[in-house]
């Protein structure tokens, strides 16, 4: 008996088979957070009526190439494809949703796979996990493949701060930025974050990076980004620092009270007004630039950050979750 507690404990203390554990465990929580996704299956909007149905109807290399909403969501056409043309109809919504969910496990594959010293402890893989499960999901971006995207710029911007490697997960990594170039315009706003990373290391893969993601956007914004008309609004940069403050600081800090809802408010009826984004662009620069300089600075710093943010973005969002269900004027942020 002693022998065979022993024996799993070596198991377990094996780096692949925590993470294959973590995964699953992951996997899990989510599938539970949706169970009737899974039960039933469902396509999620346009991922069915319209990305589903071209697939259905469309020759396949168009509709790898099919431009919906002003870009190219090349993740989605081709999860839509396979699911229309591969898979028995009564089945597809099952593919498009475990699509969703294995690019939803993308990030944290990345961060426990990561070779970086800060990572490499069972406590931090761990709460690695743990940490991303407490952070409030969306039913946006869970169990469906129509934005995919939104998990591969997270995966793009985790692959910014890890350290290279030289296994085939480099090969692997170059796949992920360029897929998530060609599956939506995040990623340009990345760009001279890259552009940053490679001028301060100056290592070849670095440079590797910064010319997949330059190419794959290149050929989203000069092939395939258009302007619809029916999707266009005004937009000044105070409106982000606006969005940014209340999603990201005010809510899950300082929860959602008489107060903060009093401000948000008056923020949304003071939209596109520089006069009211003063305070808020301020505090959004700060928190912004702060978070720069720490991941920069050192590994150490690194992993200290990204732990810490994690953790107060999991705790206090949990104040503005319910709020947020409920719909309503503050929705417009």
């Amino acid at each position: 008996m002693h022998s065979k507690v022993l024996k799993m404990s070596f198991v377990l203390q094996r780096r692949s088979v925590q993470i294959c554990c973590l995964l699953v465990f992951f996997a899990c929580i989510i599938c539970w957070r949706s169970s009737d996704v899974i039960l039933y299956g469902r396509f999620w909007a346009e991922e069915g009526d319209n990305f589903f149905y071209h697939a259905w109807i469309t020759p396949q290399l168009q509709m790898l190439l099919y431009s919906f909403g002003g870009y190219l969501n090349l993740a989605t056409n081709a999860t839509t494809l396979i699911a229309a043309r591969y898979i028995p109809l009564q089945y597809s919504p099952y593919f498009t949703s475990i699509t969703g969910l294995l690019f939803q496990l993308l990030p944290l594959f990345l961060l426990l796979t990561a070779k970086d010293e800060w990572l490499n402890s069972t406590k931090a893989r761990i709460l690695t996990t743990v940490l991303l499960l407490l952070v409030p999901e969306s039913i946006e971006t869970s169990l469906q493949s129509l934005h995919i995207q939104f998990q591969l710029t997270l995966a793009s911007v985790i692959l910014l701060v890890l350290q290279p490697v030289s296994s085939y997960q480099r090969y692997f990594r170059l796949f992920i930025l360029a897929l998530a170039g060609l599956s939506g315009v995040m990623n340009i706003c990345l760009i001279p974050l890259f552009f940053i990373q490679y001028f301060l290391e100056k290592k070849q893969y670095r440079l590797a990076q910064l010319c997949i993601v330059l190419i794959s956007c290149s050929i989203q914004y000069f092939i395939f980004y258009e302007t619809v008309s029916n999707r266009f609004h005004n937009f000044f940069i105070s409106d982000f620092f606006e969005i940014f403050f209340v999603r990201n600081l005010l809510f899950p800090f300082l929860g959602t009270n008489t107060e903060t809802i009093k401000y948000a408010n008056f923020l949304h009826d003071h939209i596109h007004q520089i006069s009211a984004a003063y305070i808020p662009s301020l505090f959004v620069i700060i928190f912004l630039l702060t978070i720069i300089i720490i991941f920069l600075s050192s590994t150490k710093n690194k992993k200290s950050c990204f732990f810490l943010y994690l953790f107060f973005r999991s705790v206090f969002s949990f104040n503005h979750r319910f709020y947020w269900t409920k719909g309503g004027i503050l929705n417009s942020f």
